[in-house]
C-alpha cells in the first residue's frame, strides 16, 4: 500500500535539518524510492543557500551512508528527486518566492511537517510562531495545492502534559473558552516585556512553551482543517534508532537524550522524578515509520487521524530499567570525555531533590570557585568557571525534564494497532510501527553505543550481535569485591598427594626409573638401593615443582589483582559471545577435555583467558608454562593456584622428567580437566604467526590414542591488543640482547604500566575441533590409520596443528595500530594526517575486501587513525600535522622495529600478493609495467620467492600448485592490481600503483634480510667457516652496517628473528651446512661452525644465486655497478670477512 501511494508522488517535506526529518527522508529515499520528486522546505541562511545546506546539512550526515551505498546512481539519483527550496514556514505562503510558490502548489500531492523549535523552554511569543503559525501556514499552503491528497503533521504527546497522571486518548480536546485565532495574533504582537511577565500564567499547567504552543498549534490545525486529510502523529520521548538507518543512530542533544548523554559522562548525577513511574519513550525509526505509514494510509480521506507514537500502553518500561539497561553498556565501555564515574540517582520529593542537588554539587562547585580565586591560577579559575556552568547546566536539565519523570501517563494507540492490521505483510516488515516489538534490555544499551559513536565520536564497541565487553565499570560499593566473589566456578580437584601417587606409581614412570637405575648401575660402583632412592626423591621434586596446586580461593586473589589492573589498563576485553555458550556445553560433557591453543604475542595471554573464563563461569584451565614463571617469588604461586603447571624448554637429556611430564598431562586429561599451550610455541615477537610446535599437542593426542580421554575439543583462540605491553622489550630482543629473566622486580616493575592506557584487547573463540571426529575424517580421507600406526599418529598430530595455526590465522583482528604502522612504514619520511586518514582508509577497504576481521570502530579511517597514532605515539613525531617514525641513529632503531611488529599482524593478508608483486618488479620497470610476461614465467620467480620465505609466513593461501597461483592471479586481477596487455602479457596495472606499492613495501624488508644473510654467507667462499654461536650476531652486524650506508633500506631487515630464519632456509637448503671442528677454537673445544655445502662452493655459483636474488630489492648493488663485482665491493668495504 505505501508504495503505491507514494508513486510517481511529488512530496514537500520540512524539518529534514532536524533529528526526525532527517530519518524520514532517509526512510522515504531508502525504502519507497518511486516517487517523483520531494522538495525540501530550508530556512535560509546568511552565508548558504538551500542547496549548501541540504549538501553540509543534511545528505552529509553518516544518516544517509546506506542510501550512499544502496542506491545506484545515487549522485544522479539525488540530482534528479531531491530538490531543496528555500522557504520559511513562519512566513506567509511559507516564505516561498512567487515563482517557487506556484510550482510547488501546482505540484505538491504530499506534504510532511516535521518541523519544530527544540528549544522547550523559548519564549513563549517565539515558539508560538513556529509551533502553532507555522503549522498554520502549512495548512493554508495545502489547500492551494491543486493536487494534495494528504497532509501529515508531525506534534507531540505531551500536548496534555497540563494534565494529571492518567490514560490519554488520541484525539484533541476542544476548548470553547478561548478564541484561539485571536489569542494567538495578540500573543505574537504583545511587547516582549508584557510577554516575559505574563509567560507563567499563558503556558498555566503546561511545563514549558514548547508542550503549549503545540498543543495550540494542534487546536488550530483542527479547527482550520477543512476538508484536507489531515494526520496528526504524536511522538513521546524520542530515543536513538532501533536499526534504521543505522542501530543506536542519534545526532541530536535533546530532551533525554541531553539527560542520559551527560549521565554517561558522569556530568548529570541527581534528578527529580519517580523511578518507579513510566518513562514513555520511541525510537526514531518506529517514529518516522508510523509518519510514513500513516500518511499513505490517509491519502484521498476526508478526514482527520491521530496516532500516538508511544510505548505506555503497548510496552511500558520505567526508569529504574532505563537506568540499568543503560549502565550495562556504560559500565563496560569507558567514554573518553567522561569527568567522572557515570552513576545516577532520582528523588521523587522535591525539597529533597533541592537538598541533595545543593550540598552535592552545588557547594563543592562554589567552594572550588571560592578557592580558585583565593589561589589566584587562572587554570584553576579557568577550571572552576567550567564546572559551575556545568552545573548550572544541570540544574536547568533536571529542572526541564523533572516534569516528566515526576508524572505519568499512559497513552492510546489504538489507532497506530488498527494501522498495523491494515498494513500488508510486506510493509509490516519495512516499516516497523509497534513499539510493543522493542527489547528494552537491548535497545537502551544500542541507544548508549548511539550517544559514544555519533555524539562524542569516540571508539564505541555495539552491544548487540556477538561481541561484549567483560571490563564491568558498574559505579557500585565494593564492586571488583563483588565480581570476584560472584564469578569463577569451583573445580573439584584431588589433592596434591593423590596426583603424585598416581603420576609417579605410573608404569611408564617406574620403568623409566628402572632403566636409569640399570644404567647407572653399569656406570658406577652405588649400590641399586641407593640409585632408586635417589631417582624416587628426585621424581617427587620434578613432580612437586611442575605440578599445579589449583586453589579456588587463592583464584579468587588473582582474580581481583587482574580484574583491578585491567580496569585501569584497558579500556575494553571484548568477548565474541557467541562462543561462549558452546564452550560452556562442552566443559558439562563428561570424559572429555576442552584444550585452549591462543595465540602467543604477549604474556598477558595466558592471564587474559584466565580472567575472561573465570568471569564467564566457565572452568579455568590448567595452563601448561614456560619455567621462567617458576623462579618469580609469589607470582609463581599465585600462577600455580590458578592452573598453572611448568614445563622445561627442553627434555633433552633428561628421560625421567620427560616420563613425569606426559604422564603429569595424561592424568590431567583422564581428570577431564580443561587445558591450555601455546602451539607456537614462544611469543611472537616479530608480529607474524609462528609455525607450530608439536611437542605438547602430541603429548595431548598421544593421551587420546591411549584411551585416557574420549575425546579432546581443541579452541583455537586469537587474543588481539590495541597494544603490547612488551613493546619496550621486543625490538631489544629482536637487536639481539639478551631476553630479560623474569623476577619478582620485574613484575613490580611493570606496575607503572597499571595507569597507562593500552586500548582494547579482543578475544576470539573460534570452533572447537573435536579430535574424535577429525581422526575419523583423516582414517575415511587420507586413508590411514593411527589408532595402530605411529607414522599415521605424527601425521594426524602435525595435520591438526597446521590446521589449529589457520584457523588462528584466520582469525586475527586487525587493529588501528597494525593499520596505521604499516602506512607509516610505507612513508618513512612523513606523511599527512589528511593523507594519513586517505591512506588508512583505503587500506580499511582493501582489508575488508579480504574478508579480515576488523574491530567495529576500526570501520572508519578518521576513528582508525585517531586510536592508531595514540598508542603508537613513542614511535612516531607528529610536526604540523606530518607523522614520521620517530627515529635517532643508534637510539631509536628499535621504534622502526615496533612499528613492523605491528606492520606484521596483516601482512598474512597480502602476502600471496606481494609475492607475485615483487616478482613481477624481478623483471625490471619497462617489463612489469609495459612489455608484460607469461603466466609461466611469472610462476618461475613466483616459486623461487615462495620457496626463499617459507620460513617466514604462515600462509593460509600459499602456492603449493599452479592452480593456487592462478586463483591468486584471478583475484589480484578482479582487484585491478594486474591485467593483460595488448599481447595477452601480464603487467602491472597503472591505476594500481599505490596498492602495488603497499604490496611491495610488505616484502621488500624480508628480501632484504635474506639478500644480507646471502651475501654474508657468500664471503664464506672457498671453504671458510664461522662458529654457529657467531653467526646471527655478526649477520645482524652486517645488516646494521650496510643500513647506515644505505645499502639496505629497511632497518627492520636488522631483525634477529628474521636472520634467524634466513640462515635457517639456507641450512634448509643445504647452502651452508653444520660441521664440528676436531680442534680448540677461542677457548671451546670442538666448536659447531657453519660452512658452505659442496654444491655451493664455488664462486659462480654463489654469484648466480646472488645475481637472481638481488632482482627482487627495492634497491640493489645494481645500481652501483657490475653485479660480478659485488662480493669484490663488500670484500673491500668489510676486510673482517675477507679472513673469515
Amino acid at each position: 500500500m505505501i508504495e503505491e501511494v507514494f508513486r510517481d508522488k511529488t512530496v514537500l517535506v520540512t524539518g529534514t535539518t532536524g533529528f526526525l526529518g532527517k530519518v524520514v527522508l532517509e526512510k522515504i529515499m531508502f525504502s519507497v524510492r518511486n516517487f517523483k520528486k520531494m522538495y525540501l522546505l530550508i530556512r535560509p541562511k546568511k552565508d548558504a543557500l538551500p542547496i549548501e545546506r541540504l549538501e553540509k546539512d543534511i545528505l552529509s550526515s553518516e544518516c544517509f551512508k546506506r542510501c550512499q551505498e544502496n542506491i545506484p546512481f545515487y549522485d544522479e539519483y539525488i540530482q534528479d528527486k531531491i530538490v531543496p527550496v528555500e522557504g520559511n514556514m513562519e512566513e506567509p505562503n511559507l516564505g516561498l518566492s512567487p515563482e517557487n510558490y506556484a510550482l510547488l502548489t501546482s505540484e505538491i500531492e504530499i506534504v510532511i511537517n516535521n518541523a519544530a523549535s527544540v528549544d522547550f523552554n523559548l519564549r513563549v511569543d517565539l515558539n508560538m510562531r513556529i509551533n502553532a503559525v507555522g503549522p498554520m501556514n502549512i495548512l493554508k499552503f495545502s489547500k492551494a495545492c491543486e493536487k494534495l491528497i494528504v497532509l501529515t503533521h508531525v506534534s507531540t504527546a505531551y500536548v496534555a502534559s497540563n494534565q494529571p497522571d492518567g490514560f490519554i486518548e488520541e484525539k484533541i480536546e476542544d476548548d470553547h473558552s478561548l478564541d484561539l485565532d485571536m489569542f494567538v495574533e495578540s500573543l505574537i504582537n504583545m511587547p516582549v516585556e508584557e510577554v516575559e511577565l505574563k509567560q507563567k500564567d499563558i503556558v498555566g499547567r503546561f511545563p514549558n512553551t514548547y508542550t503549549f504552543t503545540k498543543n495550540i498549534g494542534e487546536k488550530l490545525l483542527k479547527k482550520h482543517r477543512g476538508d484536507i486529510p489531515l494526520v496528526i502523529i504524536r511522538p513521546s520521548i524520542i530515543g536513538a534508532a532501533v536499526s534504521e538507518p543505522f542501530p543506536g543512530w542519534v545526532d541530536s542533544i535533546s530532551a533525554a537524550t541531553a539527560v542520559y548523554l551527560t549521565g554517561c559522562l558522569g556530568l548529570l548525577k541527581d534528578l527529580k522524578g519517580n523511578v518507579d513511574n513510566i518513562g514513555d519513550q520511541v525510537p526514531v525509526d518506529y517514529c518516522s515509520h508510523l509518519i510514513i505509514a500513516a500518511t499513505a494510509k490517509a491519502a484521498y480521506q476526508n478526514g482527520l487521524f491521530i496516532y500516538h507514537s508511544a510505548s505506555s500502553s503497548r510496552n511500558p518500561i520505567t526508569w529504574i530499567q532505563t537506568i540499568r539497561y543503560f549502565w550495562l553498556y556504560v559500565g563496560r565501555n569507558r567514554f573518553e570525555r567522561r569527568l567522572s564515574d557515570p552513576s545516577f540517582a532520582m528523588y521523587s520529593n522535591d525539597n529533597l531533590y533541592r537538598a541533595v542537588f545543593y550540598l552535592k554539587r552545588e557547594l563543592p562547585a562554589k567552594g572550588f570557585n571560592y578557592l580558585a580565586r583565593m589561589i589566584g591560577n587562572k587554570k584553576m579559575i579557568k577550571d572552576s568557571e567550567r564546572l559551575s556552568k556545568a552545573v548550572d547546566q544541570c540544574k536547568k536539565l533536571g529542572g526541564f525534564f523533572g516534569h516528566f519523570t515526576s508524572n505519568e501517563w499512559i497513552y492510546d494507540t489504538y489507532n497506530m494497532f488498527e494501522l498495523k492490521g491494515a498494513l500488508s505483510d510486506e510493509d509490516n516488515m519495512t516499516y516497523r510501527i509497534d513499539v510493543a516489538e522493542v527489547d528494552w534490555k537491548t535497545y537502551f544499551q544500542c541507544f548508549a553505543y548511539g550517544i559514544m559513536k555519533y555524539l562524542l565520536k569516540e571508539e564505541a564497541e555495539p552491544p548487540f550481535g556477538d561481541r561484549s565487553n567483560i571490563i564491568n565499570r558498574y559505579p557500585r560499593t565494593f564492586a571488583d569485591l563483588s565480581w570476584v566473589y560472584y564469578h569463577g566456578t569451583k573445580q573439584n580437584t584431588h589433592s596434591h598427594e593423590y596426583i603424585c601417587k598416581v603420576v609417579l606409581n605410573s608404569e611408564k614412570v617406574r620403568m623409566t626409573i628402572r632403566e636409569i637405575v640399570r644404567k647407572e648401575l653399569v656406570a658406577s660402583s652405588i649400590s641399586e638401593t641407593k640409585i632408586l632412592k635417589a631417582q624416587h626423591t628426585r621424581s617427587r621434586e620434578i613432580l612437586d615443582r611442575m605440578a599445579a596446586k589449583m586453589n579456588h580461593n587463592k583464584m579468587r586473589m588473582l582474580g581481583y589483582i587482574l580484574h583491578k589492573a585491567y580496569k585501569s589498563m584497558y579500556e575494553k576485553i571484548v568477548i565474541n559471545q557467541g562462543a561462549i555458550e558452546e564452550l560452556k556445553r562442552l566443559n558439562l560433557e563428561k570424559d572429555t577435555n576442552v584444550v585452549y591453543c591462543p595465540t602467543h604475542r604477549s604474556y598477558m595471554d595466558f592471564l587474559i583467558l584466565t580472567y575472561v573464563l573465570y568471569g564467564y563461569e566457565i572452568k579455568v584451565p590448567h595452563i601448561c608454562a614456560g619455567e621462567d614463571f617458576l623462579n618469580i617469588a609469589i607470582v609463581n604461586t599465585f600462577l600455580s593456584n590458578s592452573g598453572a603447571f611448568y614445563m622445561k624448554r627442553s627434555f633433552k637429556g633428561d628421560p625421567l622428567y620427560k616420563s613425569i611430564f606426559n604422564e603429569y598431562v595424561h592424568y590431567l586429561a583422564s581428570e577431564g580437566r580443561s587445558l591450555e599451550f601455546f602451539l607456537e610455541g614462544t611469543r611472537a615477537r616479530g608480529g607474524k604467526m609462528l609455525k607450530p610446535r608439536y611437542g605438547f599437542l602430541k603429548i595431548l593426542t598421544d593421551a587420546y590414542f591411549q584411551k585416557k580421554t574420549e575425546n579432546l575439543y581443541f579452541v583455537p583462540v586469537t587474543v588481539n591488543y590495541s597494544r603490547v605491553l612488551e613493546g619496550e622489550t621486543f625490538p631489544l630482543e629482536l637487536l639481539g640482547e639478551s631476553k630479560v629473566k623474569e623476577s619478582l622486580s620485574r613484575i613490580l616493575n611493570t606496575v607503572r604500566f597499571i595507569k597507562m592506557d593500552f586500548g582494547s584487547i579482543y578475544v576470539e573463540f573460534t570452533k572447537p575441533i573435536s579430535f574424535k571426529s577429525y581422526v575419523q575424517q583423516q582414517m575415511v580421507e587420507a586413508g590411514i590409520n593411527p589408532q595402530i600406526n605411529m607414522e599415521d599418529r605424527k601425521l594426524v598430530t602435525s595435520s591438526l596443528a597446521w590446521q589449529i595455526i589457520n584457523t588462528l590465522t584466520d582469525n586475527l583482528l586487525i587493529m588501528p595500530t597494525s593499520i596505521c604502522a604499516s602506512i607509516l612504514l610505507m612513508h618513512r619520511k612523513g606523511i599527512s594526517d589528511d593523507e594519513l586518514t586517505k591512506q588508512v582508509g583505503y587500506l580499511i577497504k582493501e582489508l575488508k575486501t579480504r574478508n579480515a576481521h576488523l574491530p567495529s570502530f576500526c570501520q572508519e579511517a578518521t576513528n582508525c587513525v585517531k586510536k592508531g597514532t595514540f598508542h603508537l605515539n613513542e614511535t612516531v613525531n607528529k610536526k604540523k600535522d606530518i607523522f614520521e617514525p620517530r627515529v635517532v641513529p643508534k637510539v631509536d632503531y628499535k621504534n622502526i622495529l615496533l612499528l613492523a611488529y605491528y606492520r606484521n599482524n596483516l601482512v598474512h593478508l597480502f602476502i600471496s600478493e606481494a609475492i607475485i608483486s615483487c616478482s613481477m618488479f624481478g623483471f625490471g620497470h619497462h617489463q612489469a609495467w609495459q612489455k608484460g610476461v607469461t603466466k609461466e614465467e611469472l610462476w618461475e620467480k613466483v616459486l623461487f620467492i615462495s620457496n626463499l620465505l617459507r620460513n617466514e609466513f604462515v600462509l593460509t593461501t600459499n602456492f603449493k600448485t599452479v592452480e593456487d597461483y592462478e586463483e591468486i592471479l584471478r583475484f589480484m586481477s578482479a582487484n585491478k592490481t594486474i591485467c593483460e596487455n595488448e599481447d595477452g602479457l601480464i603487467v602491472l596495472h597503472s591505476e594500481a600503483e599505490n596498492h602495488i606499492n603497499y604490496l611491495n613495501s610488505l616484502i621488500w624488508p624480508f628480501i632484504d634480510t635474506y639478500w644480507v644473510t646471502f651475501t654474508f654467507v657468500f664471503s664464506l667462499v672457498p671453504s671458510k667457516f664461522i662458529r654457529e654461536s657467531e653467526m646471527m650476531e655478526k649477520v645482524q652486524w652486517f645488516a646494521e652496517t650496510l643500513y647506515e650506508d644505505q645499502i639496505i633500506n629497511f632497518y627492520e631487515s636488522c631483525s634477529q628473528e628474521v636472520i634467524k630464519n634466513a640462515i635457517g632456509t639456507y641450512f634448509e637448503d643445504g647452502i651452508i651446512i653444520k660441521q664440528k671442528l676436531e680442534t680448540i677454537t677461542d677457548g671451546v673445544k670442538d666448536p659447531t661452525v657453519y660452512t658452505l655445502g659442496d654444491e655451493f662452493n664455488d664462486e659462480d655459483r654463489m654469484q648466480t644465486f646472488l645475481n637472481k636474488l638481488s632482482h627482487f630489492r627495492k634497491a640493489t648493488l645494481v645500481k652501483m655497478g657490475n653485479m660480478t663485482n659485488i662480493r669484490k665491493t663488500l670484500l673491500s668495504d668489510f676486510p673482517f670477512m675477507a679472513k673469515m
